[in-house]
């Protein structure tokens, strides 16, 4: 069974310089928070994978900025500041679903306790007769699904570019079936959730050929 003291950190995708900074950050993460399960511990570099390249474009920024031949924040390139943004949201999910800024380094045991509980709790909750993990090679959501004999892996139906993702409830707002809060409720997140991941999933091909075949039905009913 792995756990935190037989977990190896990996730092995939990192040069070897940033992967040694991002082992350092790992272990900090560790030592100070109550991270304990193989899947939190996954997410975890997922985190720091985003820290260290938003750490990247903050250095690349600041050359531009600080270049004789930049005078203004106007020219520096808005892709670099689209991604750092991306990164900054990421990060922010990411640390809100591990629960780093709830402040357990200053908790006791009987909190940590309690939180850990907490946390067995939603998981019995989200995960009945399931178990899902992101993948460590596509990186695409699996969910396992619990059968007599053996685990089943199934491509998870609730996550699209590792967020948080229902293609028929989303097309069910968007062909004006549902509301908006309808699909939240659904979703079981915050109205202003549905607008941001509809936004985020812009440049997704599956979302823009499922928008296009929307707005293609509802041209043709219009003209009607």
């Amino acid at each position: 069974m792995i756990n935190e003291e037989n977990y190896e950190f990996q730092g995939a995708g990192l040069t070897r310089k940033q992967k040694y900074d991002a082992k350092k950050r790992f272990e900090i993460y560790m030592e100070k928070h109550s991270i304990e399960s193989y899947s939190d511990m996954q997410l975890l570099e997922e985190l720091i994978y985003r820290e260290i390249q938003a750490d990247s474009l903050k250095e690349k920024i600041k050359e531009l900025q600080e270049s004789d031949t930049v005078k203004e924040k106007a020219l520096i390139p808005k892709s670099l500041r689209t991604q750092l943004n991306d990164y900054l949201d990421d990060i922010i999910e990411i640390k809100e679903k591990l629960g780093l800024f709830k402040e357990k380094e200053t908790q006791t045991y009987y909190k940590k306790w309690q939180l850990t509980k907490e946390k067995f709790s939603k998981w019995l909750e989200e995960n009945q007769a399931s178990r899902e993990f992101f993948c460590p090679h596509c990186s695409e959501a699996i969910l396992l699904i619990v059968e007599k004999k053996h685990w089943e892996a199934k491509k998870h139906p609730w996550f699209e570019d590792r967020r948080l993702f229902n293609e028929h409830a989303i097309k069910l707002y968007l062909k004006d079936i549902i509301t908006k809060k309808d699909c939240a409720k659904i979703l079981g997140t915050s109205v202003d959730y549905v607008d941001w991941i509809i936004d985020k999933s812009q440049d997704n091909p599956k979302f823009k050929k499922m928008k296009k075949e929307i707005n293609k039905k509802k041209k043709q009913k219009h003209d009607k």
